[in-house]
């Protein structure tokens, strides 16, 4: 073989694996450039689904349910304070021999009830007493405390009660009511004769009648 043959293919044997390195290279890029393309469109496609998922979601998600009031096992949903003795307020007050005793619930304390008229219904008072239990002072004249509460019940039905709450008899002695409370007909306000400095308390609709809740004029003044 000549020299200038031997030269070529030497030149041919340095070009052709050149050649072949390129073609290589490049079928490896083109591979490369088709799994990222399928990558991404799988990529997309999966987000796609769960889009589609979290739309089927939504759709047949149930709505959250409307937050209730607590209501206690008789209805009640509230009680509002609209008056309270401030430990020296003192009243004198008879409880009839016929008081209803009632049992407390859910742990509550026992106690008598009896009422007051007003048109259209009554006025609710409940007797306490420290040692739990009232019955003993059924017919008797007694020294007490006093709150005034407005209850509602969950049908929309308003009603106003007395609290009252005997002092212990070693408690009472030598003390003179101060204060006094009376059930009157009529929701309109006005100053009981007898009474001072009064809080007026008209019964919800469709009663009417009030609670009264004032100081006390002795009878010698």
């Amino acid at each position: 073989m000549s020299g200038q043959h031997v030269g070529m293919a030497e030149q041919l044997g340095m070009f052709f694996p050149k050649v072949a390195s390129a073609a290589r290279a490049q079928k490896i890029e083109e591979v490369k450039k088709a799994k990222n393309e399928r990558a991404e469109k799988a990529k997309k496609g999966n987000g796609k689904v769960a889009q589609k998922a979290d739309q089927a979601k939504a759709v047949v998600a149930p709505a959250p349910a409307p937050t209730k009031k607590a209501v206690s096992s008789d209805g009640v949903v509230s009680r509002e304070l609209l008056w309270a003795e401030d430990g020296k307020a003192l009243f004198s007050v008879y409880i009839p021999r016929d008081a209803e005793y009632k049992v407390g619930v859910n742990g509550g304390d026992d106690y008598l009830r009896f009422f007051r008229p007003v048109k259209g219904g009554v006025v609710n008072i409940h007797v306490y007493h420290p040692d739990n239990h009232p019955g003993q002072f059924a017919g008797e004249k007694v020294v007490c405390g006093a709150t005034v509460w407005m209850k509602r019940y969950e049908d929309g039905r308003e009603y106003l009660y007395l609290n009252l709450f005997i002092f212990p008899r070693e408690t009472e002695a030598g003390r003179l009511p101060s204060h006094e409370w009376r059930v009157v007909q009529g929701r309109d306000p006005f100053v009981p004769k007898g009474m001072k400095n009064v809080h007026h308390f008209p019964t919800p609709e469709p009663l009417d009648g009030a609670v009264v809740v004032g100081e006390r004029i002795p009878k010698f003044q």
